[in-house]
């Protein structure tokens, strides 16, 4: 973040709503986290702190559980995103979500019936102040103006023929439209908002032989292998694809990615020569990805923002598939400086979301909603769930030694250690309840690394035992993503790295990691720390 930054640029706030909107991240903080999230999500140092925290005293901020609904009036709240979402058609009821999937288990629940797909809710445009235990939707109505109107009041994200059209609000109240051509299984695409080359039927006409059959991989083996559900396959081998024909970074890092899958392919069929064959062909497109992503970034604008962070998601993947060294400890480096670095996937994970604040609204609800939803998932436990964090967190904090003993810490040291077994009790104990469904590569990535300060990715760097107890114990949940291709064996290879490295009278606090190497389970995100 930069140094010039000043408290108005970061939160907006809204006195007729009692909250404070981080500008940011688009959502309001709570009074009392201001200061946690200051330091925890935009890193700012105590001193830096100090006058944010005091622009936020200016104003009467309430607590979340007693921010009023906006009126029909107020709607949209600015600064908040409006998503495309759902409300239920029940009388007296009105309950509002995201999917489809949450919708159904609601009126199995509340209502005692299964749904119907026509007659049971509507779509609904939704905001909502606050994010994880907070959340509350709320929705208004929204007048849809003309086609010859100046912009769209109403915005939209659907499918129409073969084109996807994105209304949104811009902050002037203008509205935009975006289209997007979405491809057929055979035919030709729709021009849309980055038109292809004439005659260039589905696009492949413009690759070389060697690149379509890499395009055709990826869309009918590599794709598949990165969703986890119906709605991300076809966000993954269509609306990528369609921003593919339209970028030609997003283009390369497809064929990047799609080159290196059959690299791991052919090595783990000891193949090694094709393997470097096409290990070298993945190196060339994505040196070709590069300079245009950067380009592309340095003029990020609302049309070039679905094509970087489809990018960006698409390079975690390819960064992560091409650390054959195994940096020992996955989450920092080794460096011979002071200079703590981190891999280029977890800078990614870290930073990404900066790179499109401006454009943020647009993406949530454009063809590619699905990674952005991803991006910003919140972790919200019921009561049953924040007490096993906190019996959690008690355990991780037995293994700090006692004030005067040979190995007693320094009180920055404890204070980090405590902070960062804080949110990996959270994220053991998000994960292990049984409503939280399948996990994906994005869940485990960002359920702790993302929440660690760069004071405690330093001792990690350094070897603190600390630090190594606690990356031992995020090596289960990484477990949970140790059959893809691209982390094969990795969660395994970390814990007994871990494990090498550490003293004998640190090893009875890695108990639960070496089990989970010993008794691998059906679903290891469910095994919990146990430290003595």
């Amino acid at each position: 973040m930069s140094e010039a930054l000043v408290p108005s640029q970061l939160f907006l706030p809204l006195p007729q709503h009692h909250v404070l909107i981080c500008r940011a991240c688009r959502h309001a903080v709570p009074p009392l986290a201001v200061a946690r999230h200051l330091k925890a999500i935009h890193h700012l140092d105590h001193a830096r702190r100090e006058v944010f925290l005091e622009f936020a005293s200016r104003f009467d901020l309430h607590d979340p559980a007693h921010v009023d609904e906006p009126g029909a009036d107020h709607f949209p709240v600015p600064g908040l995103p409006v998503y495309d979402g759902l409300q239920c058609t029940a009388s007296n009821c009105g309950h509002l979500c995201l999917s489809e999937k949450r919708m159904r288990g609601h009126w199995q629940q509340v209502h005692g019936r299964h749904s119907r797909l026509e007659g049971d809710w509507r779509h609904a445009p939704l905001q909502t102040f606050f994010r994880g235990n907070q959340l509350r939707y709320f929705t208004g109505s929204v007048v849809e103006r003309s086609k010859d109107s100046p912009g769209h009041s109403r915005h939209e994200h659907m499918l129409k023929g073969d084109v996807v059209r994105t209304f949104y609000f811009s902050d002037n109240g203008q509205g935009r439209e975006i289209a997007f051509g979405v491809p057929e299984a055979s035919g030709t695409a729709t021009q849309g908002a980055g038109q292809e080359k004439p005659g260039s039927d589905d696009g492949r006409a413009s690759l070389d032989p060697a690149d379509r059959a890499l395009l055709d991989h990826y869309m009918t083996n590599t794709c598949l292998k990165i969703a986890t559900d119906e709605e991300g396959r076809a966000v993954w081998s269509t609306a990528v694809v369609c921003l593919a024909h339209s970028h030609g970074f997003v283009m390369h890092a497809i064929l990047a990615l799609a080159a290196m899958h059959l690299a791991h392919c052919h090595g783990s069929n000891s193949d090694l020569a094709k393997s470097r064959e096409y290990l070298a062909i993945a190196s060339k497109h994505q040196d070709e990805a590069m300079p245009a992503f950067r380009a592309a970034v340095d003029e990020a604008n609302a049309c070039k923002s679905h094509a970087i962070l489809t990018f960006v998601h698409l390079l975690i993947l390819y960064s992560i598939a091409t650390e054959q060294s195994d940096e020992w400890l996955l989450l920092v480096t080794e460096d011979q400086s002071d200079t703590v670095t981190v891999p280029s996937w977890l800078h990614l994970l870290r930073t990404g979301c900066s790179l499109l604040c401006t454009t943020w609204d647009l993406i949530e609800i454009g063809p590619c909603r699905t990674l952005a939803l991803l991006w910003r998932k919140e972790v919200g436990l019921p009561q049953a769930g924040t007490i096993l964090a906190s019996e959690l967190r008690d355990k991780f904090l037995a293994a700090i030694p006692p004030p005067g003993s040979p190995d007693e810490w320094t009180r920055s040291e404890r204070d980090e250690y405590a902070d960062a077994a804080s949110h990996l009790a959270l994220a053991f104990a998000y994960y292990s309840q049984p409503s939280t469904g399948p996990c994906t590569t994005w869940d485990i990535l960002q359920a702790w690394p993302l929440r660690l300060s760069d004071a405690f990715l330093a001792m990690m760097a350094s070897g603190h035992p600390g630090a190594l107890i606690l990356l031992a114990h995020y090596a289960i949940l990484l477990k949970d993503i140790e059959q893809q291709w691209y982390f094969r064996g990795r969660a395994t290879r970390l814990i007994q790295r871990i494990a090498e490295r550490l003293d004998q009278r640190w090893q009875t606090y890695i108990e639960s990691p070496l089990r989970a190497i010993r008794k691998p389970v059906v679903r290891p995100r469910r095994l919990l720390p146990a430290p003595v």
